[in-house]
């Protein structure tokens, strides 16, 4: 078993400086460390959300200020909680890909997914383009896509009602058929 420590105050802060190259304004700091508490992945989703959210913009000389006042920076109860929270943001279409992606895995091949999400290659490359600089998925080797997150497919995979996702999987199976050179342990 591996134990691993939540960053200290300082390491945090580290961290916050090293995504921001510059420091963000303390009064949010401190909220975002206390909250957190030293869970990187958790800080920097949370900064995300800030920046799609347009809470911390990014002045000309590189330095991060907050638009709102520094108590209408919401952080969610939990970090899955967050996670489904930028997931609901996204557009319907993007949405839906993503549980597509969720249900075969953290891994997913292009052409698979498209197949099953029903996409066009030019919606599928348009779609996929933006869940990247999303930060939701990141491509991989070739032609093959994973979320950026396990936590992330998982919590998009367990948000789905079980008849969409028994209906997803069939769809899955569906596209794994008709796609050539499928293999017998992929079904």
């Amino acid at each position: 078993e591996v134990r691993l420590q939540a960053l200290s105050e300082a390491e945090s802060r580290q961290l916050v400086k090293n995504l921001f190259a510059s420091a963000l304004p303390e009064p949010l700091l401190v909220r975002l460390l206390q909250r957190t508490e030293g869970n990187p992945f958790f800080m920097e989703e949370v900064l995300r959300m800030w920046m799609e959210d347009g809470l911390l913009m990014q002045q000309p000389d590189g330095s991060w200020v907050s638009i709102q006042a520094e108590d209408a920076a919401a952080i969610p109860d939990s970090l899955q909680a967050l996670l489904l929270a930028r997931f609901d943001r996204i557009p319907a279409a993007e949405r839906r890909t993503l549980q597509v992606a969720a249900v075969i895995g953290r891994g997913v091949e292009r052409a698979l997914l498209q197949q099953a999400a029903g996409l066009t290659a030019a919606e599928g490359e348009m779609q996929l383009a933006r869940l990247q600089q999303a930060g939701l998925l990141e491509g991989v080797e070739g032609l093959r896509f994973q979320f950026r997150h396990s936590l992330l497919q998982e919590a998009i995979q367990q948000s789905l009602l079980r008849e969409d996702r028994r209906s997803l999987h069939c769809r899955v199976a569906q596209a794994l058929e008709q796609l050539p050179g499928a293999a017998p342990e992929q079904l």
